[in-house]
């Protein structure tokens, strides 16, 4: 290691050949290049490593020692080389013999470091070539500077300076400074520094960096305008290997900025300023500051503090805005004074300025307000509100007081009082004495009441008084004393009002069922305590009005005692009056009279049709109807109360009957109706038998002497009803059994008193069984019957059960049915003469009774033709033969001779 700062990679590739002592040969000596191409390389020549400033990597250089002899060995030997330890070699010592035509290999090598200056170095060696015998070889690395270009695309820079033109003041510019190493060799730029006690730079280029050929750094650069005025700044990079030891720019620029002046009547005002204005009379006053703006920049104010007392008196004009101020131009700003009060008006003004160097302007400011101001005292020197006046003792029974009220100047100024004058007085009860003339500063005069109440008895008088003077506001006033009466009165009130009785307390009309109740109040209008002695009718005997009680106790000032009174007459719609004394403390008015009034009411039941042609009376018989099942009855009934009091229907109540139901609805129970008031009630009637029924309905009520109230409801119900018969007895739905017989015949007979209607006759689930009836009759009239006759005729062996269905429009027995029990037939071969043929003439059909399953029923007429041929339960249809004899035959056994009309 040669040095600390270098490592060494040597690699020995070379050719060595032993010759003969005294061997010469032929020297050549070539550099190889990056490309293996090779150089001659002469004695004393130098090889370049170049300008690699702090690479890393280890840079070699090869020579190439050539034997050019073809016959002789070339020896190299006294190898040498510098000491500085920069460059490596090998061989660095020894020898070495090179065999004719052969070669050999020096190597020099170099590795960059932090240091890139100039190192220059040399190897030397002899040979046995007598044309070369010493050689040396120079080496050398770093050998050119660097050359720093700078350039601004922001602000062009011209002879190393950059102008930054006009900024204004506080304003920041960031512009960027390119920086290129324009020449061969490296070189260190070292951080950005600068030169300038005025203004504020900022670079982003911190800290030293290198730069080889081409290199490129940006320096951004922010610049801040701190202080009006042309400014100049040095921008310096050291440099190491480069064009010069330090790189200059320079930066000029002119700060424009506002300047502030603030006068008051002509005199410049300073950062901090005490102003005293001369005292001023008690009016609006206004006070002019004059801003300036003596910069070459815009100036703006920044509002105004205004720091004052409670009562903000003052009032500075765009305190409360911004306003800009061209260069030389000015604003004048206005104080205004309004005075509330009389002294010294202090208040501290603050501008705000962009000014930087006179940013705060402070000013305390002051005068004084001078006027004579009233105020009005009691005795004992406590302020009287003007607009409330002043209170006088109170008198009591007409007694005549005396007061004093003070007149105070509380200004700083003389008070003249000019005139005192009562405005009016119509019962000639108040006057006064004063003196008048002139009040100084914080003295006094006295002004003295005189009141008297001259027999009128009112508890509050209020008597004005104009007083004019030379006071700053109040220089004519309308000034109030106040007087208070105390005095013993009664007063009868009802609902507020005085009664007497020329003024009485009407009753009304009221319900004779509830009576009425009021309340009387005995008033102590006057300021003692007040007693009811006694409260009673100047008629004794009269019995429409109750006293019912009466405040025995001490009614208090301003309280009321009471009387509560009933009338409780029970002469409805008669009017009744009387008379009430009232005996009170009221030395005036110890006996007070009222008159009573009153005119009771009853209420009156009345029941009508809705169309008031049919009234209901008590006791009436009210006959309806008829009832039917197709139309369920329904009547409205109107309930009115005819009275002049409230009726209260509390019950109805129903007697029902056995014929039909009656109830009613439309209302929930109890219900009120007022004078002339009414209610819509509806009854309803359901049959149930048919006949001529009554039914009482009771209604209860509250009117007086007559709170029950009846009547009859009688209705006729129209009603068929289906009864039917077998031999004279009543039978219902049962199971008839045809065992034993062959038909079954029942009598249906209408005992109602409404047409029946009869809707179907029908048998079902089984043909064996048929109907005979009059098929023309579909209903019955009251006591009209009809036969119905079933017949049974079996068909086969199978026994199942037939049901005869009849339907009406007895709703009691809409269907009427019979379950139809057959009997088992179990062979043809019992056919025998032993049944009958119906009708016979017959027309359309014929009937076959005594079969109990399907046979073959064959008909002949005289002469042998068959004309029908079918298989049946007991119907034959015979519609399609003509009118003649005919010879039925069944199962070609039995024949009966049958008629067809």
């Amino acid at each position: 290691m040669i040095k600390d700062t270098f490592t060494f990679l040597i690699s020995i590739l070379f050719l060595s050949q032993t010759l003969p002592t005294g061997a010469q040969g032929k020297l050549g000596l070539y550099r190889v290049n990056s490309d293996n191409t090779e150089q001659t390389l002469n004695d004393k020549d130098t090889i370049n490593f170049g300008n690699s400033g702090v690479s890393s990597s280890i840079l070699t250089r090869q020579i190439k020692v050539k034997n050019e002899s073809t016959t002789e060995s070339l020896r190299i030997y006294d190898i040498a080389f510098d000491a500085t330890g920069i460059f490596g070699y090998f061989p660095a010592s020894g020898e070495m013999t090179i065999a004719p035509g052969q070669i050999g290999n020096f190597y020099v090598y170099y590795m960059a470091s932090g240091n890139i200056n100039l190192h220059e170095g040399y190897l030397t060696f002899s040979t046995t070539d007598p044309d070369a015998s010493s050689i040396k070889i120079n080496t050398v690395v770093n050998k050119e500077n660097g050359e720093l270009k700078v350039s601004c695309a922001d602000y062009p820079i011209v002879n190393g300076q950059l102008d930054l033109g006009d900024i204004l003041i506080g304003e920041r510019i960031n512009f960027t400074i390119e920086m290129e190493n324009v020449g061969e060799g490296y070189m260190f730029v070292d951080k950005t520094e600068f030169e300038s006690d005025t203004n504020t730079f900022i670079s982003t280029y911190i800290k030293k960096e290198g730069f080889s050929k081409g290199t490129t750094f940006n320096n951004n650069l922010s610049f801040k305008a701190m202080k009006k005025g042309t400014f100049e700044t040095i921008i310096k990079n050291k440099l190491e290997r480069g064009q010069t030891d330090v790189h200059n720019i320079k930066v000029i620029g002119n700060v424009l900025a506002p300047e502030a002046e603030i006068s008051y009547e002509g005199k410049t005002l300073l950062a901090d300023n005490i102003i005293k204005e001369d005292n001023a009379p008690y009016a609006v006053q206004h006070y002019t500051f004059n801003v300036k703006n003596k910069g070459n920049a815009d100036l703006t104010i920044n509002g105004v503090t205004v720091k004052q007392n409670e009562d903000r008196e003052y009032n500075m004009s765009y305190s409360g805005s911004f306003k800009t101020i061209q260069p030389n131009a000015s604003l004048d700003y206005t104080l205004e004074l309004i005075p509330s009060s009389v002294g010294e008006k202090p208040v501290e003004l603050t501008f705000h300025t962009t000014d930087a160097e006179n940013s705060v302007i402070k000013i305390d400011f002051s005068t004084v307000i001078g006027a004579p101001i009233i105020r009005f005292e009691d005795k004992e020197g406590k302020e009287i509100a003007q607009n409330l006046g002043f209170d006088m003792k109170a008198t009591t029974d007409n007694a005549v007081v005396m007061d004093e009220m003070y007149i105070k100047n509380i200004g700083n100024t003389v008070l003249s009082i000019k005139e005192l004058k009562e405005v009016y007085d119509i019962y000639n009860q108040f006057s006064f004495d004063y003196n008048g003339g002139d009040i100084g500063v914080d003295d006094r005069q006295k002004v003295t009441f005189t009141y008297t109440p001259n027999g009128h008895n009112t508890s509050k008088n209020s008597f004005p008084i104009d007083i004019t003077s030379n006071a700053h506001e109040n220089n004519d006033i309308r000034f109030s004393v106040h007087t208070s009466h105390h005095y013993h009165e009664t007063e009868l009130r009802y609902e507020g009002n005085l009664v007497s009785e020329s003024y009485p307390i009407d009753f009304g009309r009221f319900d004779i069922n509830t009576g009425k109740e009021i309340v009387l109040f005995v008033k102590n209008s006057g300021n003692l305590p007040l007693t009811i002695q006694n409260v009673s009718f100047k008629n004794d005997s009269q019995d429409n009005f109750t006293i019912k009680e009466y405040t025995q106790t001490e009614v208090k000032a301003g309280e009321n005692g009471k009387v509560v009174i009933q009338c409780h007459s029970t002469k409805a719609h008669q009017y009744v009056e009387e008379i009430l004394k009232v005996e009170t403390t009221d030395y005036k008015n110890p006996i007070q009279n009222v008159r009573l009034t009153a005119n009771p009411v009853k209420s009156q039941f009345y029941m009508s049709n809705p169309e008031n042609t049919i009234t209901v009376w008590n006791g009436d018989i009210e006959e309806y109807g008829p009832l039917r099942y197709e139309n369920e009855f329904e009547y409205i009934y109107i309930i009115q109360n005819k009275g002049e009091a409230p009726l209260t229907v509390k019950e109805i109540s129903i007697e029902n009957n056995d014929g039909y139901t009656l109830d009613f609805s439309g209302y929930e129970l109890p219900f009120t109706l007022q004078p002339s008031g009414q209610k819509e009630i509806t009854m309803k009637a359901t049959p149930h038998l048919p006949g001529m029924y009554d039914s009482k309905v009771s209604i209860t009520t509250d009117e007086p002497g007559a709170n029950n109230f009846s009547y009859t409801v009688r209705m006729n119900s129209l009603l068929p009803v289906l009864q039917v018969t077998h031999n004279n007895e009543v039978i219902i739905s049962e199971n008839i059994d045809f065992a034993s017989m062959d038909s079954y015949m029942f009598t249906l007979m209408n005992k109602g008193s409404e047409i029946l209607d009869i809707t179907s006759i029908e048998i079902e689930d089984n043909d064996e069984f048929t109907l005979s009836y009059d098929e023309a009759v579909n209903f019955l009239r009251p006591q009209e019957t009809l036969e119905v006759t079933i017949y049974y005729t079996p068909t086969d062996q199978i026994r199942k059960d037939g049901k005869l269905t009849m339907k009406t429009n007895d709703l009691k027995a809409e269907v009427f049915s019979l379950i139809l029990k057959e009997r088992t037939i179990t062979s043809t071969n019992n056919l025998n003469n032993n049944f009958s043929i119906y009708p016979n003439p017959a027309q359309d059909k014929l009937f076959i009774q005594g079969i109990s399953q399907k046979v073959e029923v064959s008909i002949f007429d005289l002469f042998g033709v068959k004309h029908l041929d079918i298989i049946s339960n007991g119907t034959v249809d015979i519609s399609p033969l003509h009118s003649g004899i005919y010879l039925l035959q069944i199962e070609g056994k039995v024949t009966k001779k049958i008629i067809i009309q």
